[in-house]
């Protein structure tokens, strides 16, 4: 017995010695990871940050993927009330498919809104083509020596040949906006269809009684151009905003009217120390039903872009509170 007791001492004290050293050499447990919530000082950071710059990573990848669609249901996935303007967007196309190819996403260059848009989830992309010369269509006629040396007239035929506007590619402007919603950003379509393909000016040039459209504007007060204004009228320029000095035209507006007391805002002309101002709106441009029809502004919208910074007003609401030079 007291051999067997001895024997045992040394084992269980081998046996403490093991566990103790494995013990030592153990990897302590790690408990398992969790993310913190981010406090109010980091959310404001990476607001701050987004609003500055990080906006235009998103802006760029929803831009390459709206003019990828090749469908109108492609495109209204990634626009501002996308599903309100399919119909629209149907009638526009029609049944062929789409090709953005001339306005790629990597050409658009960021335009830099004021910082109160950008709090309020607008910010915007602008594409901007130059004119630029046809050389492989160029044609310089042979013009005869007497007509060089001014002693005869060119004609009309030898006139129009010579014009370089011939041979001169239309400017591309492309307004994108876009606006911050649940969903991501998203495109206004309305306002890149009307710059890119020139619909406001389209309007203008084809004068049909009855018709009238919806369009993104700049308007401001203005001088009369050619006729007399009507007693009782203002007379305001309403622009497109990517071609302002191309696509623009002159309307008379009575000033005791809805319309009218919506655009006080901008009056300058007989005022003391007034000066002209300019500002973004929604409206309805109409040709009349006279036998010579005239563009009346039949309808004011909202000031900004309906559907990005402005909502449609009530009839009978003048709409005159804000300051001049809105963003859109």
């Amino acid at each position: 017995m007291i051999i067997a007791g001895a024997l045992a001492i040394p084992a269980l004290l081998g046996g403490g010695l093991w566990l103790m050293l494995r013990q030592m050499h153990a990897t302590p447990e790690t408990p398992p990871f969790t993310m913190a919530a981010p406090g109010p000082e980091q959310a404001e950071l990476r607001e701050k940050q987004y609003l500055e710059s990080g906006w235009e990573t998103e802006a760029r990848d929803v831009l390459t993927r709206f003019l990828a669609a090749d469908s109108p249901a492609g495109k209204a996935a990634y626009s501002i009330r996308g599903g309100e303007l399919l119909g629209e967007m149907q009638a526009f196309y029609g049944d062929s498919p789409i090709d953005d190819s001339d306005t790629p996403a990597a050409a658009f260059s960021v335009f830099r809104l004021t910082l109160e848009d950008r709090k309020r989830g607008i910010f915007m992309m602008s594409y901007d083509l130059p004119p630029s010369f046809e050389m492989g269509e160029f044609f310089g006629p042979i013009v005869p020596l007497r007509v060089q040396y001014h002693l005869e007239d060119q004609g009309m035929l030898l006139e129009e040949l010579s014009r370089t506007s011939n041979f001169v590619t239309e400017p591309i402007r492309v307004q994108a906006l876009f606006k911050r919603t649940p969903d991501g950003l998203r495109v206004d379509w309305e306002t890149y269809a009307q710059t890119k393909y020139r619909r406001m000016r389209d309007f203008i040039e084809l004068p049909e009684a009855g018709r009238k459209a919806t369009f993104r504007v700049i308007i401001s007060e203005t001088v009369p151009q050619n006729r007399a204004v009507p007693a009782g009228h203002r007379v305001y320029l309403v622009a497109d905003p990517a071609h302002r000095s191309e696509d623009s035209v002159r309307v008379n507006v009575p000033v005791d009217t809805d319309t009218g007391r919506a655009l006080s805002i901008l009056n300058w002309r007989g005022t003391n120390g007034g000066r002209a101002t300019a500002r973004t709106a929604t409206v309805e441009l109409r040709w009349s039903e006279d036998e010579i029809p005239q563009i009346e502004l039949s309808r004011f919208i909202c000031w900004e872009f309906l559907g990005v910074g402005g909502e449609a007003i009530k009839t009978g609401t003048a709409a005159v509170e804000g300051s001049a030079d809105d963003g859109p």
